[in-house]
């Protein structure tokens, strides 16, 4: 299993609107590109007008081949583009980490 942990820095106040945006630009996309959803978290937990809130998104991929055809086999996808150039003014940072179970490091 390949994890892929995200990172949006909101802009202050812009939380919320970030949210909606991801529910319905990113997250049908994410999908079919083969991700699964494992849960969204928000920190701190309640929304801050004056620093902005952190969105912290983690996916699921079954396989390193999975990864890879999520990554580069299916194109690039006009709508992330998109998604993004609208998403900038609501993000200060974004940041991807990918992660593995400790237990199943690859040789």
């Amino acid at each position: 299993m390949i994890y892929l942990l995200d990172e949006y820095q909101a802009k202050p106040g812009r939380l919320r609107e970030l949210r909606a945006a991801f529910e319905t630009s990113y997250l049908p996309g994410a999908r079919r590109r083969g991700l699964t959803l494992v849960g969204q978290w928000v920190t701190p937990p309640l929304e801050l007008a004056e620093q902005g809130n952190a969105l912290l998104v983690l996916w699921s991929l079954p396989d390193r081949e999975a990864f890879w055809k999520m990554r580069f086999g299916t194109g690039s996808d006009p709508e992330v583009g998109a998604f993004w150039r609208d998403a900038d003014g609501l993000v200060e940072r974004r940041e991807r980490r990918f992660l593995c179970d400790a237990g199943e490091l690859p040789r």
